[in-house]
């Protein structure tokens, strides 16, 4: 059996290079040991961290956007009509890679921390995501016999236009499972600590905002996110 023994080089996105260097560098005390590109294109910065290597980078965050960006953007532009009984642990990415540190500090090789902040169902993010814009949160319970059919039918159909499926056959049988964890490990032998994951949405939320990711009639009913 394969076993990890250390992390050897870890990447994190960042929407604010400036604001992520003086995260790392001024609370974290890390030293950049490479810094490439210029404000207003892409940028890349790397630390050591003992025997292994954080890199963030900036340029277009969450572009994609990742599944957990894609439930932020489908609320926003109002293509959730419902959601389905699911639930994910969440943590802003700065905890977490400030978790990374605490690993490699005090860490015990061969164990596993799970560096997370919030077991949250998906009506608990589409609640707080609601909180943030103002606009209205799903209120339709999806079953997920029904969503998987949905989701086989849409598959076919995306196949035969030739684009990527909206609702993937594989991400609704996984939401069938409430995937929660236990990250207590993390709390007691390195100390870290997570709070509240809402200021990580406020912030997805205002970068898909000012980058043109919501549709105008949508974009206009949001309330500005404040600064988190």
């Amino acid at each position: 059996m394969l076993k990890v023994a250390e992390i050897a080089f870890s990447c994190y996105p960042v929407t604010d290079m400036a604001r992520a260097r003086k995260f790392y560098e001024g609370i974290l005390g890390l030293k950049p040991t490479m810094i490439v590109g210029e404000p207003g294109g892409m940028q890349w910065t790397e630390y050591d961290i003992g025997s292994g290597t954080l890199s963030i980078g900036a340029g277009a965050p969450d572009w994609k956007p990742t599944p957990t960006g894609k439930i932020i953007l489908d609320f926003l532009n109002g293509r959730m009509p419902g959601y389905v009984e699911t639930g994910l642990n969440f943590v802003g990415v700065e905890e977490c890679a400030a978790g990374h540190l605490l690993v490699s500090e005090k860490g015990t090789v061969g164990e596993r921390y799970l560096l997370g902040a919030e077991n949250l169902t998906l009506k608990g993010v589409l609640d707080i995501l609601a909180e943030i814009t103002g606009l209205p949160a799903p209120s339709l319970k999806i079953p997920h016999g029904l969503a998987l059919g949905v989701a086989y039918a849409e598959t076919a159909f995306s196949r035969l236009i030739g684009r990527e499926p909206q609702i993937p056959v594989e991400g609704v049988k996984i939401a069938q499972h409430m995937m929660f964890v236990d990250c207590s490990r993390a709390g007691r032998e390195l100390g870290f600590q997570a709070g509240p994951v809402a200021g990580a949405f406020e912030r997805a939320v205002g970068w898909y905002e000012t980058n043109g990711y919501i549709v105008p009639r949508r974009a206009k009913r949001i309330i500005r996110p404040k600064a988190a």
